[in-house]
């Protein structure tokens, strides 16, 4: 009798392990369904866009090693994440990078995605970064760097402010024009000034 309990506690433990196994299956399945479909599209762009820009704040003003925290100065450009920094290159303040400590202190690539020439960086479809990054200020007057990108959509620059900054934020700045396109900047606090 004791024999036959154990039997079948295995055939029930079984018979859970499938039932979850399926379920699994199940739920990718679903995952994989909606991306090939394009379910969802519009969300995932503006997901992907706002990832690779916290991505580009974490290369530049991030934790070690960040290009702020080896060079000591931010970028003039989001290709100095990308190609070794020269003596002709500029920084954010619209000097030269000097040999020593700059160029020499470069320990990139920072970032992984290469910049194209003739588009920019590409975050998502029908949203572009510029190459240069522009220093400002947040609405309380803290020293600010600028990712900007031109002719973005305004329900699309909602929807990035909104999942960045949620209701109170001040990282994703933009001033509505009705229904045209707006220029959008995803500001990062810095500590220095030029």
């Amino acid at each position: 009798m004791l024999e036959s309990a154990r039997a079948r506690a295995r055939c029930g433990f079984a018979l859970m392990i499938a039932v979850v196994t399926v379920a699994v299956m199940a739920v990718l399945a679903t995952v994989i369904f909606a991306s090939l479909a394009g379910g969802g599209q519009g969300v995932d762009r503006i997901v992907l866009a706002t990832d690779i820009l916290f991505r580009f704040k974490t290369e530049i003003i991030g934790a070690p090693p960040s290009f702020y925290e080896r060079i000591r100065v931010y970028p003039g450009r989001l290709h100095d994440l990308v190609e070794p920094i020269t003596t002709s290159d500029v920084n954010s303040c619209g000097q030269f990078y000097k040999a020593s400590p700059d160029v020499n202190n470069w320990l990139g690539p920072y970032h992984l995605i290469p910049f194209n020439e003739n588009f920019g960086y590409t975050l998502s479809s029908g949203i572009v970064a510029q190459n240069a990054t522009v220093r400002t200020t947040f609405t309380n007057g803290a020293l600010a760097l600028a990712i900007v990108m031109n002719d973005i959509t305004l329900a699309d620059a909602q929807a990035m402010k909104a999942r960045i900054d949620g209701i109170s934020g001040d990282t994703i700045a933009f001033t509505p024009n009705g229904d045209n396109p707006v220029v959008v900047h995803y500001r990062m606090p810095i500590t220095s000034d030029c």
